[in-house]
């Protein structure tokens, strides 16, 4: 990361793939598994303190982090993951991460929201819809892979920004 901000790179972001797995419905950090909701608390803080922590280890501030990478489908993936539905990001991000963040002093990075391997608003329709979640989201991400399996066709025109 060192040498990324020795070429001028301003804007890092880090993406959770897995919460640890004792904090995980499945007790493994592969496979998908869904945050605990009695450890949502603690994934909180471990977020809001590895944004901390990584500013203090390398001076280096992250632009944004996101709560997990490709959180749909996830139970056939033999490497890191986790799964999360609309209502767990809603509350997630409403009763635990805003307030860790603000706990820590790290409210002004931003956060990531949705991921999913295909375009979807799915994951994100529950938070976006709750002023008190919406808050806290500062980015509606998206991985836009083709997959035929879905029968999704790729859009055909650009997405509009909402700010």
């Amino acid at each position: 990361m060192q040498q990324a901000k020795a070429r001028g790179v301003h804007k890092l972001i880090a993406s959770s793939w897995s919460p640890p797995a004792w904090m995980k419905t499945n007790n493994s950090t592969t496979n998908g598994g869904y945050l605990k909701s009695e450890n949502y608390g603690d994934f909180a803080l471990l977020m809001s303190k590895f944004i901390k922590e990584y500013n203090q280890q390398f001076g280096i501030d992250l632009y944004g982090v996101s709560l997990a990478n490709e959180p749909n489908s996830m139970t056939f993936l033999s490497w890191g993951s986790s799964e999360w539905n609309s209502t767990n990001i809603q509350v997630f991000l409403k009763d635990y991460l805003k307030q860790a963040m603000v706990n820590q002093g790290v409210q002004g990075t931003k956060v990531i929201v949705g991921e999913p391997s295909w375009w979807s608003e799915d994951l994100m329709k529950d938070a976006l819809n709750d002023p008190a979640s919406a808050e806290r989201i500062d980015i509606v991400a998206g991985h836009n892979y083709p997959i035929p399996i879905i029968g999704v066709e790729l859009p055909t025109t650009p997405f509009t920004e909402i700010s």
